[in-house]
């Protein structure tokens, strides 16, 4: 398996992706700030974007919510990753399911590398996936940087498309830029394999773990 691929091309139809959009911005007074850039907006939060206490206090907030609105994408998703793998998909309840990032309104120049890999203090003996769908970008487009082998290469990302690297893959925001209005909002998850935790919800054997 490649450590980063294309899962699906067009995974969302258009239709799809206006309807995501249209929902994400109509429910912006929900949309949850990044204590690091202000233009930065998650929703929900993911599990590594704010504290361990703070995350667990937006699950039971966001599920409703999450479920009433994306639930038609989220066994589209379950079902591609089941395939996929050729083992069960499940999600976790005690986790939020698959949210967004949020960057914007421009005007935005966006020029950090932040190499990081993802990875979770509170698991052990797991291997972990990081997938993303882009639902909108700047004209200019936007993408993945990682680094394989010391050598830096990029993913650049079509809309609608279903992409996935390996967590222990060190990767960045490509830097991008946002015009006056213009928004870089992707949907984002992780997959977790084998996980050996002291979490309940992640006591699994051969099932592929689906959170944000």
């Amino acid at each position: 398996m490649d450590r980063i691929a294309t899962i699906k091309r067009n995974f969302l139809s258009a239709i799809e992706i206006q309807d995501i959009k249209d929902k994400i911005h109509s429910a912006n007074h929900l949309w949850q700030e990044s204590s690091q850039i202000a233009t930065f907006k998650f929703l929900p939060y993911g599990t590594y974007s704010v504290s361990d206490d703070v995350y667990k206090s937006t699950v039971p907030k966001y599920k409703a919510f999450l479920d009433e609105n994306f639930s038609i994408y989220y066994k589209k998703i379950q079902e591609t990753i089941s395939d996929y793998f050729g083992k069960t998909a499940v999600y976790d309840e005690h986790r939020n399911k698959p949210g967004f990032h949020v960057i914007g309104p421009g005007i935005l120049d966006y020029k950090n590398y932040n190499y990081h890999k993802d990875g979770f203090k509170n698991l052990r003996g797991y291997t972990i996936y990081s997938l993303i769908i882009p639902i909108q970008l700047p004209n200019t487009g936007a993408g993945l940087n990682y680094i394989i082998d010391g050598v830096t290469q990029e993913l650049t990302y079509d809309v609608g498309s279903l992409y996935m690297w390996e967590g222990n893959l060190l990767h960045s925001i490509k830097p991008f830029y946002l015009d006056e209005g213009e928004y870089r909002i992707t949907m984002q998850m992780h997959i977790a394999h084998h996980l050996f935790s002291s979490l309940p919800s992640f006591k699994l054997k051969n099932e592929y773990t689906i959170f944000w």
